[in-house]
């Protein structure tokens, strides 16, 4: 009973992980039609923040410096206050995922 039980829980622990996949691959294809703007900076923040949710840092951090470099390249180009309020916003919170 014991075998069987704890099957069950690591089949159900890899299919939680493979789901998130199908999360990830969907905003790497949006990525490719974002346009230059503060949508596309909040798809790359999820996809790091999913990637850390996995447990996988290594792409987190890849996607967590993207994020941080596009923000950067966004904030000189962007006037508006309310744009400008959202990269402050994205580029601390890709802070604190890849420092945690």
């Amino acid at each position: 009973m014991k075998l069987i039980a704890s099957f069950l829980f690591f089949t159900l622990s890899i299919s939680m992980c493979v789901s998130q996949t199908p999360i990830i691959d969907s905003l790497i294809n949006l990525l490719k039609t974002d346009k230059q703007d503060t949508t596309k900076l909040i798809h790359l923040y999820t996809i790091c923040d999913e990637y850390q949710t996995i447990g996988n840092n290594y792409e987190g951090l890849y996607y967590g410096n993207q994020t941080l470099a596009f923000a950067d390249e966004l904030d000189t180009h962007l006037k508006s206050e309310k744009q400008k309020k959202t990269i402050q916003k994205y580029k601390a919170l890709t802070y604190n995922d890849i420092a945690g």
